[in-house]
């Protein structure tokens, strides 16, 4: 099996221009449109991208589709979000692609901070981090999203007349941007639940967005599902193993995340972390989780307060509080596979509470700790199932 390239390799200014594939187009065909080149011995083929080749609105995605496959291989989405410098917002029908929309929020960001007026008053990059000016920003973009242009001068007459600039003035125009985005995008989609394949602090963002609209997401690591699925094409043909794949990603990480950079949002490499908004206080969120799990037969081997133990220590910490549970009929399989991950068994839930006072409860997503290990599509039927059950776990503790 050849190696493969994505990302722009393949783009018009790139290694080797790969022709862009029109949509609706099932993702598992994408490989059909592949380039040959030699590199070397090396037989690579570098993947098309995707295009919506519409006059009146024409779109392309390069890069993003490698991460929508990694998806697919275990949950079937229907509307998806890929937050970045410009952003994507997929639909898909099983595995076909129907629709996609690329929104410049983060680059607009960055233009505005640096170049326009509102740089007197922002003065430089602060960290965003979902605080009670970025939800007044959210709110604001939500409820009237065609108006973002004009409340953007909010942000320089509020340092003229309030004194409100730097950090403060950062947060609120990143929420004017990122809800104004997503209230547009929600309002093609009635009712679609999204997903948000991303990680880190940027995820975490547009998660509280969607939530402030009234709608669920749920959070994916989209760099990881990208790296799962080039990790099952290679073991297939013993070309290739997960570390050598995850020592490349590391290398060559995209440069798309890098002007969100400026506003805080990092991508947690390697995460293999789902975070979820809960409805309920830490202690009330672990207390349901546990009694949950209890309700399944499952063992709850420790339940740690963290923040206990920091004010022991003279420290403070704000609610952190784990819980570590399993049952040997479902971690087992697993270590009969590949016996070092029973370094990360058993099973662990984080609810905590973030410095603007919202609580998130968060675990690691059972094929990304597989594929930590080996070879994820060994056990790929024991994560799945691992994977509904966690998801199914956190949704009643932190639900309403």
């Amino acid at each position: 099996m050849p190696d493969h390239h994505v990302r722009h390799g393949g783009a018009r200014q790139g290694w080797c221009e790969a022709p862009y594939t029109d949509i609706p187009v099932e993702l598992t065909r994408i490989t059909d449109g592949a380039i040959a080149v030699r590199c070397g011995v090396m037989d690579m083929r570098i993947l098309p991208g995707l295009c919506r080749r519409d006059p009146g609105r024409p779109d392309v995605m390069r890069g993003e589709e490698t991460q929508l496959l990694g998806l697919l291989a275990h949950e079937q989405p229907g509307l998806v979000v890929i937050p970045g410098t410009h952003s994507k917002w997929v639909m898909l029908a099983g595995a076909t692609v129907t629709d996609f929309r690329t929104v410049m929020t983060g680059e607009i960001y960055a233009l505005l901070c640096r170049h326009s007026v509102l740089r007197h008053t922002i003065a430089e990059s602060h960290e965003v981090t979902p605080t009670a000016d970025f939800a007044d920003g959210v709110r604001a973009g939500l409820d009237d999203p065609a108006a973002v242009l004009a409340s953007a001068f909010a942000v320089r007459a509020g340092g003229l007349l309030f004194g409100r600039a730097g950090r403060e003035a950062a947060a609120w125009l990143s929420g004017l941007l990122i809800g104004a985005e997503v209230g547009a995008a929600l309002a093609r989609a009635a009712d679609a639940e999204v997903t948000i394949l991303g990680a880190g602090a940027l995820a975490g963002l547009y998660d509280h967005a969607i939530t402030a609209a009234g709608r669920y997401s749920r959070i994916r690591d989209g760099e990881a599902a990208a790296a799962r699925d080039f990790a099952r094409r290679h073991s297939a043909c013993g070309r290739r193993k997960w570390r050598d794949h995850e020592a490349q990603r590391r290398a060559t990480r995209s440069k798309a995340n890098l002007v969100w950079r400026n506003m805080g949002a990092t991508t947690m490499a390697d995460s293999g972390l789902i975070t979820a908004p809960s409805a309920h206080g830490v202690k009330e969120t672990i207390d349901r989780l546990e009694a949950d799990v209890k309700s399944k037969g499952m063992t709850v081997f420790a339940r740690i307060d963290h923040a206990a133990g920091a004010k022991e220590a003279g420290l403070a910490l704000r609610p952190t509080e784990l819980l570590i549970f399993g049952n040997a009929k479902g971690g087992t399989p697993l270590m009969q596979a590949f016996q070092t991950i029973g370094i990360d068994l058993p099973l662990k839930a984080l609810a905590w509470e973030d410095a603007a006072g919202k609580v998130w409860l968060s675990y690691n997503e059972p094929t990304w700790l597989a594929a930590r290990h080996g070879d994820a599509a060994q056990v790929g039927a024991v994560t799945k199932v691992l994977g509904a059950a966690l998801e199914g776990l956190a949704k009643k503790a932190a639900g309403p």
